[in-house]
C-alpha cells in the first residue's frame, strides 16, 4: 500500500474498518482484529488521515515560533530583513504545507470587512422551464473564478424565505440577479446598500442592468418570415406566468408593428397545441427552442413537414438547436456578453466606482438553419 502524502496518526485514528493502529510501540505495528501484532498492515486496511483542523498555534509550534510570527508571514507581510528572516519565513511556510495548512479565506475576509464572494441569485422555476440558464450559469462561475471571486448560485424560490437571508446576510460582495426574480428582491438590496446588478431584469429602481435586446430580435424574426411570404404567424406562449426565454411581453408590444406589416399574428397557450399542429391555420410558429425541439417531434408524428408545411423559429440558440431535425432557425442571444459585461459592472460598483444606470441593451441576431422555407403552395 502506498501513502502519498504524510498524514497525523493519533491514538483514536480509526485504519479502515479491519485494524487500529498502535502508536504506544516502536516502532509502530498493526493490531489485527484478532489481537496480533504485525508489522505490516493488512491489504484491507485504509489509512484515513485525521479532520482536526490544523491551526496558526500547530505551525508555530513546530516551526518554533510564535502565533502573531506565523500570521503574518502566511498574510505576506513579513517585511522584516535582519539576518535569518528569510529562513524563518521559509521554514514556517514550510511547516504549514507539512500539516496540511487550509487558510480559511471566508474568516479573512470577514475580519478585514471584505469578501470575495459575489452572489448569482437564479429562479427556480425559469432554471429548469427555460434554456438559457445553464450556459449563464457555466458562465458565470468560469468568469467569476477568472476575476479572482468565488461564486455563491442562490436559488430564489423553494417555498421558503431563507435564500433572500443568504443575499444579504451571508457577507457577500455583491449579487447577480437574474430574471424572474421577485417583485420586490431588487429594492431590497437596494435598501440593504449591497451592490447589485440586474441580468436581463427590467426595474425602475436605479440599478445596473445588461439586458437582451429582444425587440431586435422579435423584430429579425418577424422580419425573415414576412420575408418568406408568411402572413399567419402563431406565437405559442407555452409558460404563462413567466417570461418564456425573454421575449413574450416584448412580443405583445410587437402585435402593433405586425399588424402594420400586414401580418396576422396570434398567441396561443393551450397546452395541447403541438398535439393539434396538425390542424394549425398558421404557416409559421415562434416559441422558444425548448419548445421548438417539442414542436419538431410533434410535426414529425402527425405528419406536417418542417420547413415545407410549417416554419418554425426558436429563441435563445440553445447548444441542441443545431441538432433537431432539421436543424432550427433562432434568435441568437448572448449569454456570454450579457455575463461578462454584468460581471464588469459589479466589479466596478463593488469597488465604489460610479456605473451607468441606463439599461444596457445587447444586439441579437437571426440563425438561419432549416426550420423556416416560403410557405406551401398547396
Amino acid at each position: 500500500m502506498t501513502v502519498t502524502k504524510p498524514v497525523t496518526v493519533t491514538k483514536s485514528t480509526v485504519i479502515g474498518l479491519r485494524c487500529t493502529l498502535d502508536v504506544s510501540r516502536a516502532p509502530l505495528v498493526w493490531r489485527t482484529p484478532d489481537g496480533k501484532l504485525s508489522a505490516m498492515p493488512p491489504r484491507t486496511a485504509i489509512i484515513r488521515p485525521t479532520t482536526k483542523k490544523v491551526s496558526l498555534a500547530d505551525i508555530a509550534a513546530r516551526a518554533g515560533v510564535s502565533v502573531p510570527t506565523v500570521a503574518r508571514i502566511l498574510a505576506g507581510g513579513n517585511k522584516e530583513v535582519w539576518v535569518g528572516a528569510s529562513a524563518r519565513a521559509d521554514r514556517v511556510r514550510q511547516a504549514a504545507e507539512e500539516l496540511g495548512y487550509r487558510p480559511n479565506h471566508a474568516a479573512s475576509s470577514l475580519a478585514a470587512g471584505t469578501s470575495s464572494t459575489i452572489a448569482l441569485a437564479v429562479s427556480e422555476q425559469g432554471f429548469f422551464d427555460t434554456g438559457i440558464y445553464l450556459p449563464l450559469l457555466h458562465m458565470a462561475l468560469r468568469a467569476a473564478t477568472a476575476a479572482g471571486f468565488h461564486l455563491l448560485p442562490v436559488m430564489m424560490g423553494g417555498g421558503s424565505d431563507a435564500w433572500r437571508k443568504r443575499l444579504i446576510d451571508d457577507h457577500v460582495a455583491g449579487v447577480l440577479v437574474t430574471q424572474p426574480a421577485p417583485d420586490d428582491l431588487p429594492e431590497t438590496l437596494l435598501r440593504f446598500k449591497v451592490p447589485t446588478v440586474l441580468l436581463n431584469l427590467e426595474s425602475d429602481l436605479p440599478l445596473p442592468q445588461v439586458r437582451f435586446a429582444d425587440g431586435q430580435g422579435i423584430r429579425l424574426a418577424l422580419e425573415h418570415l414576412a420575408g418568406l411570404g408568411h402572413r399567419r404567424i402563431v406565437h405559442w406562449d407555452e409558460l404563462p406566468g413567466l417570461i418564456d426565454g425573454h421575449f413574450s411581453a416584448t412580443l405583445r408590444r410587437r402585435m402593433v408593428d405586425a399588424e402594420a406589416a400586414r401580418l396576422k399574428l396570434v398567441v396561443r397557450r393551450p397546452v395541447a397545441f403541438a398535439e393539434t399542429i396538425a390542424q394549425c391555420p398558421e404557416t409559421a410558429v415562434l416559441c422558444s427552442d425548448r419548445s421548438a425541439r417539442d414542436l419538431l417531434l410533434a410535426c414529425h408524428r402527425s405528419g406536417r413537414r418542417v420547413p415545407d408545411q410549417l416554419s418554425v423559429i426558436g429563441i435563445n440558440d440553445e447548444y441542441a438547436a443545431e441538432w433537431t431535425i432539421p436543424p432550427l432557425t433562432t434568435v441568437h442571444v448572448p449569454v456570454e456578453d450579457l455575463v461578462l459585461r454584468g460581471l464588469a459592472l459589479l466589479q466596478s460598483a463593488i469597488a465604489g466606482d460610479a456605473v451607468p444606470l441606463v439599461a444596457e441593451l445587447l444586439p441579437e441576431r437571426l440563425v438561419v438553419r432549416g426550420t423556416t422555407a416560403a410557405p406551401h403552395a398547396g
